[in-house]
């Protein structure tokens, strides 16, 4: 697959890096970076948390899967995806017809430890100890990890660097 001007979807677990891998990538690619919850708090006028409270995760759900819609149609972008956006309606096959989607597949010890080390508000994490943080991650990563399976790339590291992401995708970019 030729990347070209394909959006690059980032995809994974919470606390996997998506977001900071997402901005470094944008800036070195020269891209546009798309944070798909800061996209779903712009539409809504309302913080992920706040969302989750009020209005439930059915509503979240859908929120997201607009703003996909949108970020998926918008050339040379890099996005990052919420953990659970693949796992929910259309979302993975617009990801995987439209872009070039990457698994960055971090280890349960990793996930937890950045986690509870987060300064961000997590919903499904938030009040949780460390065995119920634990029996979380692994949960929604036995629940997720066949939908992040199916992205074009998967990158296996609890140190996943831009050099990492970027290697990989001009691997993938040398015509075949």
């Amino acid at each position: 697959m030729v990347i070209t001007d394909r959006p690059i979807v980032l995809m994974g677990m919470m606390g996997c890096g998506k977001s900071s891998l997402g901005k470094a990538l944008a800036h070195h690619l020269k891209r546009l970076f798309i944070d798909l919850d800061k996209s779903i708090e712009s539409i809504t006028g309302q913080s992920i948390p706040l969302i989750f409270s009020q209005s439930g995760e059915s509503y979240f759900r859908q929120v997201e899967s607009l703003a996909l819609q949108e970020a998926v149609h918008t050339p040379d972008c890099v996005i990052a995806i919420g953990g659970g956006t693949p796992c929910f309606g259309d979302n993975l096959k617009l990801i995987l017809d439209n872009t070039f989607s990457i698994y960055l597949k971090v280890s349960e010890e990793t996930l937890i430890r950045r986690i509870i080390q987060s300064k961000t508000v997590r919903p499904l994490a938030e009040g949780k100890n460390p065995d119920d943080l634990r029996q979380l991650v692994i949960q929604q990563l036995q629940e997720r990890e066949p939908y992040y399976l199916k992205a074009d790339s998967v990158i296996e590291s609890d140190q996943i660097t831009l050099e990492v992401l970027v290697t990989t995708l001009e691997i993938k970019m040398k015509p075949g």
